[in-house]
């Protein structure tokens, strides 16, 4: 699948985006899945953590930390089942902005 131009994203998750109270990192980690979930029309996506890392500009540790801040504020999942070095995780926004927790 050709990948868009733009994102069009749902006008509740810009306004969640704005509200949310998040440190850079999670910013940064939570805008690459939403860029390979959204951007490509999906609800999941196969990331691997070099990805992360070359998008963001973030140290492998400092990508995994991020990830595990989005995941414990219930921001996005992420499914490690048969992960290795492979395979990525998959992760999936959270649409439940109300869930998010942030601030």
């Amino acid at each position: 699948m050709a990948r868009a131009i733009f994102r069009r994203i749902e006008y509740d998750l810009f306004e969640a985006l704005m509200r949310a109270k998040l440190p850079g990192s999670i910013y940064q980690v939570l805008l690459v899945v939403i860029d390979y979930t959204i951007g490509y029309r999906k609800e999941t996506a196969k990331i691997p953590l070099s990805r992360f890392q070359q998008q963001t500009g973030l140290s492998r540790v400092g990508v995994i930390k991020a990830i595990r801040g989005a995941e414990k504020r219930h921001i996005i999942s992420v499914d490690r089942t048969g992960v290795n070095a492979k395979i990525p995780a998959s992760y999936t926004l959270s649409l439940e902005y109300t869930e998010w927790i942030t601030g």
